[in-house]
């Protein structure tokens, strides 16, 4: 392997050769010419306290479920303006709830069954 382990995940040396992932492989896409990282899309809803489940649907766009009461239109544009993608890119469903493993992770696979329309 030549000191490679190649295992999908993202991420960086700092100048004191730490190294910090910052996400996997299989969570970037490109909606329209645009890479987006959806853990970083999510951590910035979580930021927005929007508790929310993210999924590609290549090369269409995202999936998002969500839990709780959001203004979709308004949630659609500041994600397109955030993140430079249409706002048509961006399917929003609402859910009770989102499947969580044991240790709090969202359990996507779980979350995204199912078309959101």
């Amino acid at each position: 392997m030549g000191g490679v382990l190649d295992t999908g995940d993202i991420g960086f040396l700092d100048s004191d050769n730490c190294l910090y992932l910052t996400g996997r492989k299989s969570r970037i896409t490109k909606i329209c010419g645009v890479r987006i990282n959806l853990d970083e899309m999510q951590d910035y809803l979580r930021d927005k306290n929007i508790d929310c489940s993210l999924q590609t649907n290549d090369p269409e766009g995202i999936c998002i479920q969500y839990c709780g009461t959001i203004d979709v239109q308004q949630f659609k544009h500041d994600l397109a303006r955030n993140f430079g993608i249409p706002q048509t890119t961006i399917s929003v469903t609402n859910v009770s709830s989102l499947v969580r493993l044991e240790n709090g992770k969202l359990r996507v696979a779980k979350n995204n069954a199912g078309s959101p329309a």
